[in-house]
């Protein structure tokens, strides 16, 4: 009897979840393109069905990769920030760099600076 039971929940938990996913599928179709995209989920794969779940544009691993990229890139950021904060004037004057510009430099660069080369020699260091 307890097995029977067991089933029937199991089976009532599974048709749940297959009509939830049907409206969800069904009201994403209803959105906009670019929303759903956004959302980052595939078009194509909503039209195939519920089998296609989860609907996902990308790999849940690289979308795991890339916020640990974004967050070793803030550390990173707040690192320089602070090595630049910690000198004194006349150092980032050496520099070419004024207190005030500190955090943009660290943003967005300095003209005429090969960003890609510095990222070079800082691992290499």
């Amino acid at each position: 009897m307890k097995k029977i039971l067991s089933k029937c929940a199991s089976s009532l938990s599974n048709a749940l979840e297959r009509s939830a996913r049907e409206r969800a599928r069904n009201e994403l179709l209803r959105l906009d393109p670019r929303l759903v995209e956004d959302a980052g989920l595939s078009r194509e794969l909503l039209h195939e069905g519920i089998g296609s779940w989860p609907w996902r544009l990308k790999d849940e691993a690289i979308v795991l990769q890339e916020a640990r990229e974004a967050r070793y890139a803030a550390k990173a950021e707040k690192r320089a920030m602070r090595e630049l904060y910690a000198m004194s004037d006349k150092e980032l004057a050496d520099l070419s760099i004024s207190r005030g510009e500190i955090k943009q430099v660290v943003r967005f660069g300095r003209e005429g600076i090969d960003v890609a080369n510095t990222e070079d020699q800082r691992q290499a260091a």
